[in-house]
């Protein structure tokens, strides 16, 4: 049984038009009998790129193309090496009578493809349509259910484009190899509209292979072919570990696709190991994810049945995420006429070289010893609590060394807005702060300070100092009387001081050490990242 929203193997094959069946495997090398012929993706160690296949031929044959009218006999071989995959050929008696063979390679993830249900969603939750009766749930107007029912059916359209783009096919001519192009999801990515490829930006086919041709010394014409497939060049996968592939290798046209699917014909193929991948070397999970907001916006919480995909690093060290979401925003009580079910985010996670073999990580603050997680994953697990009291910014983060080894780290002075822009001045800028202190044994953060305050420029106003050694924080706020004239501003300010900790003790919380009333206007260093002047 799927799992709902997911499209079953064989729709996203048929899809694809990806998986053809391939050509016939005869068995007419005497050394390669159709029992040797290696199923299991092995590892290899001594790959050298550089188009000689010596290193490949005490290898187990990954399969045999036979001779065609354009092309001759082939033995291939596949397998996996650090920079990604690589398919290499023994290409026997040149060319052939037919002119310049093309070697064709399909590949993609093993499993199907998850989609949420489709929908959208605004400030209070998520609207769901199962089927077009849904429309008529919503309580709409007659003229918005007609309109709900064509976006439901723009949907459905939509949907059934998204398989090409998590697969790829790559045509390489073995008398040009530099002439290696795909012709499966670059093609299908660009004949969507503007406003599509906007909103399924991640998903553009990045990268390409690297193929390299080769003489064979004692034979009449052959030719050694290696094209290696890097992980950035891969179609999207499920997130984190890639166990499997699905891959394809046989004789192609120069002019013509893959034609009709064929399920059986590509089975999957497994890895010797699954390919494991870590977001960052803080491992954040895959629970809470957060849809970035853009333009200094405070991030949303992925919906329900939001699919993570990665494109693999060689690192093994994934620095973002591609997840497909349905699209939200604040008072979308309406699907947009312009909008996708799903479309495609990138999540990007970042890392700063602390020394001493340490690293911090962003979004969710965490540390790293090593290459490895110090920090408790109970706390990088944001669907657990508040994330927005742990968010950080690199950009706008310090951190400073204690004397145990621990850290303190603050985030901002920042400005961020509303993602959803609603609510009380859902409009108006958001000015806050963070003080973590991060410990140097267990990697426990704590937030020592979070705060955040919404600034109304006209009527009330934010503005915050922190001091040179972090100790003392003053919160600025203004009150402006229009029932003067000119209008009066009074300005309060309310300091708030870090505890001192015991001997040996981690440092202690902030807490509200003074309070003044009519201070003189301070320095304004946040307000010009938000006030717009007449």
């Amino acid at each position: 049984m799927s799992r709902p929203g997911a499209v079953p193997a064989a729709v996203f094959l048929f899809a694809t038009g990806l998986f053809a069946p391939a050509a016939p495997v005869r068995a007419q090398v005497p050394d390669a009998p159709r029992a040797a012929l290696q199923r299991v993706i092995p590892d290899v160690d001594d790959f050298v790129h550089d188009g000689r296949v010596g290193e490949w031929r005490s290898r187990p044959i990954d399969r045999v193309l036979d001779t065609t009218d354009r092309a001759p006999q082939a033995l291939v071989w596949v397998g996996r090496v650090r920079e990604g995959l690589v398919v290499a050929a023994e290409i026997r008696n040149g060319v052939g009578p037919g002119g310049s063979p093309v070697l064709r390679i399909g590949l993609a993830g093993p499993d199907s493809l998850r989609l949420p249900p489709i929908g959208w969603g605004h400030q209070f939750g998520v609207e769901a349509l199962a089927d077009s009766t849904a429309c008529d749930a919503l309580e709409f107007a007659a003229e918005e259910v007609e309109t709900c029912r064509r976006w439901l059916a723009r949907q459905i359209r939509h949907r059934a484009r998204l398989p090409v783009l998590f697969a790829r096919e790559w045509r390489v001519p073995v008398a040009n190899p530099d002439a290696l192009e795909e012709v499966l999801a670059t093609p299908a990515f660009w004949a969507l509209g503007p406003a599509a490829r906007e909103r399924l930006r991640p998903l553009r086919p990045r990268g390409a292979p690297r193929a390299l041709v080769r003489g064979i010394a004692g034979t009449e014409g052959g030719l050694g072919l290696e094209v290696l497939i890097p992980w950035g060049s891969f179609p999207p996968v499920s997130a984190p570990s890639l166990p499997a592939v699905r891959l394809r290798v046989d004789w192609g046209d120069a002019d013509s696709s893959a034609g009709p699917a064929g399920v059986a014909s590509v089975p999957v193929r497994p890895f010797v190991a699954p390919l494991i991948q870590r977001i960052t070397p803080c491992e954040y999970g895959l629970e809470g994810l957060l849809i970035p907001g853009g333009e200094e916006r405070v991030p949303r919480p992925a919906g329900e049945g939001a699919a993570p995909y990665m494109i693999p690093e060689a690192s093994g060290d994934l620095r973002s995420l591609i997840v497909l979401d349905n699209e939200a925003a604040g008072y979308l009580y309406a699907p947009d006429p312009d909008g996708l079910s799903p479309a495609a985010y990138e999540l990007p996670y970042s890392v700063l070289d602390v020394g001493r073999g340490e690293r911090l990580c962003a979004p969710i603050l965490a540390l790293a010893r090593g290459g490895e997680r110090v920090t408790p994953p109970d706390w990088t697990r944001t669907g657990e609590g508040d994330p927005f009291a742990r968010l950080v910014d690199l950009a706008e983060l310090e951190a400073r060394r204690l004397d145990d080894g621990g850290f303190l780290v603050k985030s901002g002075p920042r400005v961020r807005w509303s993602f959803y822009g609603s609510g009380q001045c859902g409009a108006c800028p958001r000015v806050g702060v963070d003080v973590f202190h991060v410990s140097a044994d267990s990697g426990r953060v704590t937030n020592l300070l979070h705060l955040l305050e919404i600034a109304e420029p006209e009527t009330r106003d934010v503005e915050l100092d922190v001091s040179e050694d972090w100790t003392t924080l003053t919160l600025y706020r203004s009150e402006t009387s229009w029932e003067t004239d000119p209008p009066s501003v009074r300005w309060d300010a309310m300091r708030y001081c870090r505890r001192a900790p015991p001997a040996g003790a981690a440092p202690g919380a902030f807490e509200p050490c003074g309070q003044e009333i009519d201070v003189p206007e301070p320095p304004r260093r946040l307000r010009a990242r938000y006030q717009i002047d007449p």
